[in-house]
Parts: structure tokens; sequence; C-alpha cells
């Protein structure tokens, strides 16, 4: 590249379908680009954002025509057992593991320091082993499947078990995860078969100690009930990946130990459901706002939330009692997020939702508004031009 190439700080490659691929095959398909640039042309060559491009595209063309393999990723979930024998989310197959010895362990894992935490999980915990039943064109992109699919089980567990809970106050010092389901910090991908499929591992990299173990206060059938009327809701949904995508990242969020990081992400995912992603705070605080009866006080919360924002992202000042600033935050997230999930409002395109809390919240104002576009819905009607 030129020294006066400006590049993206993040390449993304999409396939045929219109998904982001994933950045470990991002990263094989740039690294490729290079290898092929450097075999055709001589060193003193100069590669273009151009040139680049046409080389990635083929790149990209090969993954894309590559053969889907199956597999099944080993992991472990925080539940002493299961509510059903398996599930099917997202084209993945979960269920809990009957003999973790037919699953052979990659050779990665006995290079684990023995003082490391990693090591401490493998050797001590109570998580339930889980296989998940994957596909993909490389290993990559089968894990990140999987995971997906756990991670969208988690979700929905989590806000029907933990929706309008808080900590304690003299709980609130503990550093610990706010989710009800954590996934295991340690994931091998394998053959159906049981072989090895990739020598290496996945990780938790932030992984501080396991979770206590989820157990429903009333059983699972509550909360498991909740998870298939709202998986059922989201497979008519027309846009169910989107909301899929978001209970995704409502879990991930919930994962971290740190109170402030979880408050920044849940911030973020609160940022995209409203559709003020780089937009302006006041935005933000407004949709959030509009669907609550007291949406004033609601307004006034959300105003300190963002002030603890602000304070820890430009002065690097936490809060003190930040865990229950984080489930102050998650409220609001539950709340707009059964919206989505159960499309309360029939709409056709996650856009949509952000445009319906933008409108005003004044049904003297809302019904004017409605008058004057009938209206001029008859005024620009084809049949009457």
């Amino acid at each position: 590249f030129r020294d006066d190439c400006v590049l993206p700080a993040r390449l993304s490659v999409m396939d045929q379908d219109g998904e982001e691929l994933t950045l470990a095959d991002t990263q094989d398909i740039v690294i490729s680009v290079l290898k092929c640039f450097l075999t055709k042309r001589s060193k003193r060559a100069v590669l273009t954002p151009k040139e680049f491009l046409a080389y990635a595209d083929e790149e990209a063309n090969h993954f894309a025509r590559r053969q889907v393999t199956q597999y099944t990723l080993c992991t472990r979930l925080s539940v002493k057992s299961l509510p059903q024998k398996a599930f099917t989310v997202r084209g993945c197959t979960v269920a809990a593991i009957k003999n973790l010895k037919r699953f052979a362990l990659p050779s990665a894992l006995t290079q684990i320091p023995a003082e490391s935490s990693l090591r401490g999980h493998l050797s001590a915990t109570r998580y339930l082993p889980v296989a998940v039943k994957t596909e993909g064109r490389s290993v990559h992109e089968a894990t990140s499947r999987a995971l997906g699919a756990i991670d969208l089980l988690r979700g929905l567990w989590t806000i029907k078990a933990t929706s309008g809970r808080f900590l304690l106050v003299e709980d609130a010092h503990k550093r610990r995860s706010i989710s009800a389901v954590r996934s295991a910090p340690i994931h091998t991908l394998h053959h159906r078969d049981g072989r090895v499929a990739y020598e290496n591992y996945w990780h938790d990299p932030s992984y501080a100690g396991d979770a206590d173990l989820f157990v429903p206060k009333e059983g699972w059938s509550r909360v498991e009930r909740y998870r298939r009327l709202a998986m059922l809701r989201m497979a008519s949904s027309k846009y169910r990946k989107e909301v899929e995508d978001l209970v995704i990242r409502y879990a991930n969020a919930l994962d971290y130990t740190s109170p402030d990081m979880c408050f920044l992400h849940l911030w973020s995912l609160l940022e995209k459901i409203t559709g003020t992603v780089g937009g302006k705070y006041d935005d933000t605080i407004k949709r959030t706002a509009c669907v609550f009866a007291d949406a004033p006080r609601v307004k006034e919360v959300l105003g300190f939330l963002r002030m603890l924002r602000n304070r820890f992202v430009h002065a690097s000042v936490g809060s003190e009692g930040r865990c229950n600033i984080a489930y102050t935050l998650k409220y609001f997230v539950d709340i707009h997020l059964n919206h989505l999930i159960s499309n309360t409002f029939r709409l056709d395109a996650l856009g949509q939702y952000a445009d319906l809390l933008d409108l005003p919240a004044n049904y003297s104002v809302l019904q004017g508004r409605r008058f004057l576009l009938s209206k001029a819905i008859r005024l620009h009607s084809p049949a009457t031009n």
C-alpha cells in the first residue's frame, strides 16, 4: 500500500447471502490477497486499493464456493440441567453431552499453565457440558454459528429470569456478571464423530472464575415458556435476524463482570434499538422514554445515566453502586427488547421501530398528523394523478 492511501479501520467481507464473514475468515482472505499479490508482482510494485479490492473479491468468491462441513462445538453452560432434551436454534442443535469422553481434546489445551484460571475451570467446573451441532465453510464460521445459537438461548432465558430484578445495595460491590446463564470460557470444535477438527480452542480472555449455577426460582417451566413463545414470535417477524442479533448482543453485554463495561455495551445496544447510533443523546433518551407512562421521570433517570456514561468514557471515572446502575439501564433495554421480540406494533422492519419512537408522544398532535397524512395520501395517490 502507498503511504497516502486512506483505508478503513476495519474491513468487512460479505458473502453471497449478504452475511458478514467472521473476523478470522476476513483476516485469512486479506493474508491470501497479500500472498497472491507478492507472488505476481515485483517487490517494488504498489498495491492500490482498487487492486486490493479486486483480489479480495476473487478470494471471497473462492471462500463462498467452499464445501459446507458439519461440526460439533463442545462448550458448557452454567446450569445443572437443560429444560428439554435438545433445542433447534438458528439452524443448530443444542443438547447436553452424555459422554464427554468421546470428544478428543485439542493438543493446545494441554499447554495451558497450571496456574491459569482456565486450567482451574477445566479441572473443577460444575458447568453442564453441551454439544452444538453446527456447520460452516470454515471452522471459524461453524464456531460463530454455534456460539450465536448458545447466546440466543442464554439471552432469552436471561430476559425472563432477571427482568425487573435489582441487586441489593450490600451485594452491589461484588464483581460478577448479571447474566442468568453463562457459557464456558473455553470452546472446542470437533467432527461429528468426536475427532478434533481444530487443534486450538476459543476462549474468553476476561474470564475471572465460574459463576453460580442458574436455578430458576419457580423451575424451568416459566422461563422456558417465555423462550419458546419468543422464538415463535421472532420466527414470524420480517426482521427476525436483526432481533436475534440484538438478543445475542444483550447476552454478551451482560457477561461482563466489570459493571462499567456491561453498562457501556447496554447503552450501545440501546442506541441501536432506538436508531440513534452516532446521533444525539437527547434523541436516545426521548425515544427510550416514550413507551413509558411516566416518560418525564424516565427521562430524568436516563439523563443521569448518560452523565455517568460520559464521565466514564471521557474521564475514566466510574460510579458508586455500578452494578445497580447497570441493572437500571438493563431494565429499559429489557422493555424495548420485549417489544421487538413480540413485534407488539406489527412492524415490517427494525428501522420502523425507531421511527415509531421518534413520533410525538402527544395524542392530539398525532391525531392532527393522521388527518393531514390521510389527505396527503389521497393527494399523491396514483389513482388521482
